[in-house]
């Protein structure tokens, strides 16, 4: 056990490696309070949707079932990562498309579960890839997928949302 744990960590690509600590580093910096820009907010969630996009149509069967659990579970998460965020108080600059965000540790968890998950079903199918035979199997992949997806996606709109609501103060990024 291991050692099969231990061959499929050195199998791992480079990148990955690079991406997780890229994630870390993220994380862990969004549980301080700061001023950040709307399009830094962005940057995440469109690597997590590329990610589930790219292996919805590359890995999985496109099919009616697939999507509609992947749209279905995309708009869930995204309603959810909303609510974190639309009820909070953050002040906005309009002009410089700033916001004041206090710090979480949500972002982390998410980010990380969504990491350690993808990084599951992955190895799972690279050990024996007839598990994509498996419609219980696709069904969790794809809904894990869209929901946590969703959830940071839900959370950057909801920092869109903020900015367009809230009322404007003069920013400055730190």
């Amino acid at each position: 056990m291991l050692n099969t744990i231990k061959m499929f960590l050195y199998s791992t690509p480079t990148w990955v490696y690079l991406l997780f600590f890229y994630l870390v580093w993220v994380g862990i910096k969004s549980s301080k309070d700061g001023v950040v820009s709307l399009k830094k907010l962005f940057i995440i969630p469109c690597i997590f949707l590329y990610m589930s996009l790219h292996y919805l149509v590359v890995v999985l069967d496109f099919s009616y079932l697939v999507v509609s659990s992947y749209v279905i579970s995309l708009l869930l998460g995204i309603y959810f990562g909303y609510l974190l965020i639309i009820k909070k108080h953050i002040q906005v600059d309009k002009k410089k498309l700033l916001l004041n965000i206090p710090g979480s540790w949500s972002t982390l968890i998410i980010i990380m579960i969504i990491f350690f998950s993808k990084y599951y079903f992955h190895y799972k199918i690279s050990v024996d890839n007839t598990i994509l035979q498996s419609t219980l199997f696709k069904e969790i992949f794809i809904t894990s997928s869209g929901i946590l997806t969703g959830l940071l996606i839900g959370k950057a709109v909801g920092y869109w949302r903020k900015l367009k609501m809230e009322k404007h103060v003069d920013l400055t990024l730190k």
